[in-house]
């Protein structure tokens, strides 16, 4: 559900733009607004269930999703809609976050464990996919607000199952406060980090700006740093980073999710270099979805239990970075299915295998106490991963188009060597991740 809204809605920006009145700057905070507080609320939201309780937290969150998706969907203005969109991303990231923190917490053997982290990464793959699918065409046959009211029975009715059929998981006894300050400092520094990103790709890495909104991110987290070393229950507990496996694991996400990112200029080749109409570049990027969603249910579970998760880490990873380095060698009068289609699915089925052994890697030497707050640590480095990989990838992107047309290429040639670059710094992620899994990761069954 939180993955659907979080996608579905790019292919309804145009309707969305007209129907209330975005400018063109302003139309981008439409998934600006989702993302920068999705990132910002992750590991908020899995401390925040270490203390309250994940069922608690679960359930709420699901409700306050579900008041927010009314509101997009009844949004008129402009500042109202980013609000709300805001609100969502919030809520979304409470939900993923307790959501793996209860599987954690629930299932302890290992081979289901390891099943149960694999149904939870095929149903992000599964989100990802259905979401262009969903919007694409939700938009078309009734309206566009109709991707947004759909969320708001099905988020009350899965939190009328939270609250009859799951456990309240709260393990820290004597009823703890929470280091409010701290969780104020980490959470606007989190997003500011992010804000800074998404700003800096489009105002530029040496703009005034940046260096200003960089400045602000650098004060926070010092701020922060001091706040938690003097907390009696830090939002951050230093135990966590005991695990070694779970310090480099964090570190592979956000690799990995910076790779991933260069899934982006799939669309963007496959409509302005190769003109395809939008709805069938959102088809050709399916394959990737899909083989995602099936190898992290059908073989990735089964490696691990086979293997230990290191070696399929490192297969996934592999795989991933050998799809992204095939799409840099395709042409300006390419065919899709020759050029895209094998390599998206390399793509999709090495990130499908990575993802997780990686999550299972990270939280299986965590004690039940602090699971919530490593799960929200790790969906914490994936947003800031991603979020970076993006935008190192659309500003060399752009560079290298821009010298191309100042030198007299054709628009075409100068986009696909453009995208060409993102492609090469994707495998690049991609590459540096396998290399960090290999000397990092300690070999265990």
């Amino acid at each position: 559900m939180v993955d659907v809204d979080g996608t579905a809605v790019i292919v309804a920006l145009p309707s969305i733009r007209t129907a209330i009145g975005f400018s063109d700057s302003g139309l981008s905070w439409v998934v600006n607004a989702f993302f920068v507080t999705y990132a910002g609320f992750r590991l908020l939201g899995g401390r925040l269930g270490d203390l309250l309780g994940q069922k608690s937290l679960f359930g709420g969150s699901l409700l306050v999703f579900s008041v927010a998706s009314a509101a997009c969907a009844l949004g008129e203005t402009p500042g109202e809609f980013i609000v709300a969109r805001a609100a969502q991303g919030a809520a979304g990231a409470v939900i993923v976050t307790s959501a793996l923190s209860l599987i954690v917490q629930e299932f302890r053997e290992p081979e289901r464990r390891a099943k149960a982290i694999a149904t939870y990464s095929f149903a992000a793959a599964c989100g990802g996919a259905l979401g262009l699918l969903f919007g694409g065409s939700l938009t078309s046959a009734l309206n566009w607000r109709w991707i947004f009211l759909a969320s708001v029975p099905l988020g009350i009715a899965l939190a009328w199952l939270c609250l009859t059929c799951l456990v309240n998981t709260n393990q820290l006894k004597d009823k703890p406060r929470l280091d409010i300050a701290g969780a104020v400092t980490m959470t606007l520094s989190l997003m500011a980090a992010v804000y800074t990103i998404v700003h800096a790709s489009e105002a530029g890495w040496l703009s005034a700006d940046t260096g200003v909104l960089a400045l602000v991110v650098t004060l926070l987290l010092g701020a922060f740093a001091l706040i938690e070393a003097r907390a009696a229950t830090p939002v951050v507990p230093a135990m966590i980073f005991k695990s070694a496996n779970f310090t480099v694991c964090c570190i592979i996400n956000a690799l990995l999710s910076a790779a991933t990112s260069a899934g982006v200029f799939v669309s963007l080749y496959l409509q302005w270099v190769m003109g395809y109409e939008p709805y069938q570049a959102g088809l050709a990027y399916l394959p990737f979805s899909l083989a995602m969603a099936v190898f992290s249910l059908g073989l990735a579970d089964r490696l691990v239990n086979r293997w230990g998760p290191r070696i399929p880490m490192v297969l996934g990873l592999s795989v991933a970075a050998l799809g992204l380095a095939l799409l840099a060698l395709t042409t300006a009068g390419g065919n899709a299915m020759v050029d895209v289609l094998p390599a998206v699915t390399l793509l999709g089925l090495g990130a499908g295998i990575a993802c997780t052994p990686m999550l299972i890697c990270a939280m299986q030497e965590m004690p039940r106490v602090e699971t919530g707050a490593a799960s929200g640590l790790i969906g914490t480095c994936s947003s800031i991963g991603r979020a970076l990989g993006l935008a190192v990838l659309t500003s060399a992107s752009a560079a290298r188009m821009h010298q191309l047309l100042e030198s007299g290429s054709a628009p075409r040639l100068a986009l696909n060597r453009g995208y060409h670059l993102a492609f090469i710094l994707g495998a690049i992620f991609a590459a540096v991740a396998v290399a960090t899994a290999v000397a990092l990761i300690r070999r265990e069954r």
